[in-house]
């Protein structure tokens, strides 16, 4: 079954700069990169649906905590995170992180394990260094990088979805 692709010449130019492909793999690389330091393991393949949503959506990223010692479960039962997570609709950010996972693939900087969970092929320490502490694409890689390790620390993929209200 063939992918279908995003009509990048009918977007705006403001969607363009935050869900672009190459964008959306380094925000995954990232994360996955966090992740494995932390946990170990290979980056699940459908925290990828999750992460890309929160993160670019400027409120819920805005709220997310600023350490992993606000425990995923604590931080999610407070009423105002969880209202604003609800207006996010992550299915309409769906075609864009399966575009950027599949930019990654092809080009060599994400790949898939034999359990299809994601690995990042780089360190995406050195690419960090390129972007200006104050724009919002660093603060979106940062909070990247964070999301990664609160994953891990979070426990069981399942739980950590059931959390968020997601049914694989």
């Amino acid at each position: 079954m063939m992918m279908e692709m995003i009509e990048w010449k009918n977007e705006p130019i403001e969607l363009i700069n935050l869900l672009n492909p190459p964008f959306i793999s380094l925000i995954i690389a990232v994360s996955i990169n966090s992740y494995k330091k932390h946990s170990k393991n290979n980056f699940p393949l459908i925290f990828c649906f999750l992460l890309v949503p929160l993160i670019l959506d400027n409120k819920m990223r805005k709220r997310l905590p600023r350490s992993i010692s606000k425990k995923m479960a604590v931080w999610l039962d407070q009423e105002e995170n969880r209202k604003t997570f609800l207006k996010i609709d992550i299915l309409d950010y769906k075609p864009y992180v399966k575009e950027g996972i599949m930019f990654g693939i092809r080009n060599n900087f994400l790949k898939l394990d034999k359990n299809s969970n994601l690995i990042s092929n780089n360190s995406t320490n050195k690419i960090l260094k390129f972007f200006n502490k104050e724009d919002e694409a660093r603060e979106i890689l940062d909070k990247s990088n964070f999301f990664g390790r609160w994953l891990a620390d979070s426990g069981e993929i399942h739980n950590i979805l059931s959390l968020w209200g997601i049914q694989p």
